[in-house]
């Protein structure tokens, strides 16, 4: 899994010499949340249909997301709710390896807060840094304390580079287990024979005749387990205000057939921060921590939907206009 610590002392580096921000302003907001990108009307981006998990912080495009929501995770996450409503907060949500993002999921590295690293993917970012460091190091404006750590934090970068060099068959079986589980190889060309229980031991297959027959009787996966809305494609947090996303539904008859993927031309934007009052106002964004920086954007309609889609929600358009433009005054 990658986080910070899987690549210290490098993202510290790079959090103190090249931000200039002290540890404590760091901890003090929500890692990644900040809203960096120039949003204003007549402005274009690029938006993606996401998919969250009823209940949970599991939130990726619906266009990779396919393998991650197994039915086995949703019955897990069904139960959590369950549970919850009942007083026990205990029950925890599990996914087998080959069902968690990785590195290589498609379109999964800008949204999923933690993924699983395959080794070529540690390799090749540690070699980056390393060529950074360097650089820094060999910079004549650089200090002698920075030299020094900037020195330090080549050799443990160097030492990691080894331990991830050093794969052996049970880890390559896992990755090629993942990558057949995602479609990204054939069943033939996974190289290892090893089975589920051998890959990941912590979600061992239950073959009993009444656990069979249970799986049978559960309910399939629909909507209602999930929730959808459109995001900035970079992962930042950019998103489409509810209503937009109302008119569009109504377009396409559902969330089925929109569309994975929209370029957008921007009418209005407003920023926000998460609070209690907005996680009740935008329960699509109830996954996302306190104190995060939004930007919610409303787009051209007509540029995406019928005159009749607008004609239908424009009593509730013309109440966003007006709002927009008190705000202005």
């Amino acid at each position: 899994v990658i986080t910070s610590d899987d690549l210290f002392p490098v993202y510290f580096w790079r959090t103190q010499y090249l931000t200039g921000m002290s540890e404590n302003a760091i901890d003090s907001r929500p890692g990644g949340v900040h809203v960096t990108k120039k949003i204003g009307a007549g402005s274009h981006i690029t938006m993606r249909l996401m998919k969250r998990l009823r209940g949970t912080t599991i939130c990726l495009p619906r266009s990779t997301s396919s393998h991650i929501y197994s039915q086995d995770a949703i019955d897990c996450a069904r139960a959590i709710e369950s549970a919850s409503k009942q007083g026990n907060t205990k029950s925890e949500l599990g996914f087998k390896i080959s069902h968690c993002p990785w590195t290589f999921t498609k379109d999964a590295l800008p949204f999923s807060k933690f993924v699983l690293a395959d080794r070529e993917y540690c390799i090749d970012e540690y070699r980056r840094e390393t060529a950074e460091l360097q650089c820094f190091k060999a910079d004549s404006t650089t200090d002698l304390d920075s030299q020094l750590f900037a020195e330090s934090a080549i050799l443990g970068v160097d030492y990691m580079i080894k331990d991830a060099e050093s794969r052996n068959a049970h880890d390559i079986a896992i990755e090629d287990n993942a990558r057949k589980e995602q479609g990204l190889i054939s069943g033939n060309n996974s190289g290892n024979s090893m089975s589920e229980s051998e890959l990941d031991p912590a979600t061992p297959p239950d073959t009993s005749a009444a656990n069979q027959n249970s799986r049978h009787h559960q309910q399939e996966a629909s909507e209602d387990d999930f929730v959808y809305f459109y995001q900035a494609d970079d992962g930042q947090h950019i998103y489409m205000h509810p209503l937009s996303i109302r008119v569009l539904s109504h377009e396409h008859s559902g969330y089925a057939d929109m569309p994975d993927v929209l370029e957008v031309k921007i009418r209005h934007s407003m920023e926000s921060t998460i609070t209690d009052e907005v996680r009740q106002q935008f329960k699509m964004l109830n996954h996302l921590p306190l104190r995060c920086d939004v930007l919610f954007v409303e787009p051209e309609l007509k540029d995406l939907v019928s005159r009749k889609s607008i004609d239908k929600f424009r009593p509730q358009l013309a109440h966003r206009d007006k709002h927009h433009a008190a705000r202005a005054r």
